[in-house]
């Protein structure tokens, strides 16, 4: 079962980053900077879905109503 949080995440190296805050803290800002800086590549914005599977937490775009 997903669970759907407001957060953002990029990959890096293939390691995700889980950026989590409240509205308007930066979360959008600091995925664009790491996009740019570090080429990380964007899983999700604004919304993602959170999913443990055998110990392990996976991340993917939460679907758009």
């Amino acid at each position: 079962m997903a669970n759907n949080v407001y957060a953002s995440c990029v990959s890096v190296d293939g390691q995700g980053v889980l950026l989590i805050g409240g509205s308007g803290t930066g979360k959008s800002d600091l995925a664009l900077r790491l996009i740019m800086d570090k080429k990380a590549v964007l899983v999700a914005d604004d919304r993602v879905e959170l999913e443990l599977r055998n110990c392990l937490l996976y991340t993917s775009p939460s679907p758009r109503d």
